[in-house]
């Protein structure tokens, strides 16, 4: 499903690993039309706008990712590269993402392409180990009658993907989106990063996050109908990833990490 700015950190990441400071400023207008359009605004060329975050004025890359703001995002690919953006996320573990030149734009760092929550979840969790990648698996450990170990998996082999900086930094930016951004719903008494998305025309909505031992996705949608929004439900007209899922992601965060240090 469509991951919307959930898919923003492939970007962010893309970027740090290019140098761009979290404290560079970018313009942060409300709509932004993108450079290829040469100023001309067809129906193959449409201005980006923000939906999920604020706009106006200029920002760091830092409050940009906090606030979720399309326009800056927008400009951060056009300056980093989409191929290379969707080469991190692929790297990170998206195995769901394709890559077309002909097909595919700007919108990728606003996550028009389907992703999977398995996907997402496994790709944040590059980020809490420090840039290494493990592969998921849904068998921890079995044992036969006598108990004797068959397959175990509980210490998975890790292959660094991202440099350890830079997984780091996407941490400590993505940190902000809970206590001060659009994931506050989502805050945790303990270390905790994460990012919100929301689909277009609301059909989808996202929570991803992170703590250092536990990396979940909350997707929420109509699992077989793309074109149906989440509006009006439970007191939200909206469902943003920062209301419902950030929620939930919270309350199965508190249960999960009973007892965990």
């Amino acid at each position: 499903k469509q991951p919307g700015s959930a898919f923003k950190p492939f970007t962010l990441a893309t970027a740090l690993s290019r140098g761009v400071s979290p404290e560079k400023v970018f313009p942060a207008p409300r709509t932004y039309l993108p450079r290829a359009c040469k100023g001309m605004v067809s129906p193959g060329c449409k201005p980006i706008g923000n939906a999920e975050g604020e706009g106006g004025g200029a920002t760091t890359l830092r409050r940009a990712t906090w606030h979720s703001i399309n326009t800056v995002f927008a400009q951060l690919i056009e300056e980093v590269g989409v191929k290379e953006t969707v080469e991190t996320a692929k790297r990170l573990g998206i195995t769901s993402e394709w890559f077309s030149p002909q097909v595919h734009g700007l919108s990728v760092t606003l996550g028009a392409e389907d992703v999977s929550p398995l996907d997402m979840a496994s790709a944040y969790g590059v980020f809490a180990t420090g840039g290494r990648r493990a592969e998921p698996t849904p068998v921890v450990r079995i044992l036969d009658d006598r108990g004797r170990i068959i397959e175990d998996h509980t210490r998975p082999v890790l292959r660094q993907v991202i440099e350890q900086a830079v997984a780091d930094n996407v941490t400590d930016i993505l940190k902000g989106v809970l206590t001060e951004g659009t994931g506050t719903r989502a805050r945790l008494d303990r270390p905790a990063a994460g990012k919100t998305g929301t689909g277009q025309n609301y059909t989808n909505a996202w929570f991803v996050g992170y703590t250092p031992t536990l990396s979940t996705a909350v997707w929420m949608g109509h699992r077989d109908d793309q074109k149906t929004p989440l509006v009006n439900i439970k007191g939200f007209a909206r469902v943003y990833g920062g209301t419902i899922p950030a929620a939930t992601w919270h309350d199965f965060m508190v249960e999960a990490l009973q007892g965990v240090p």
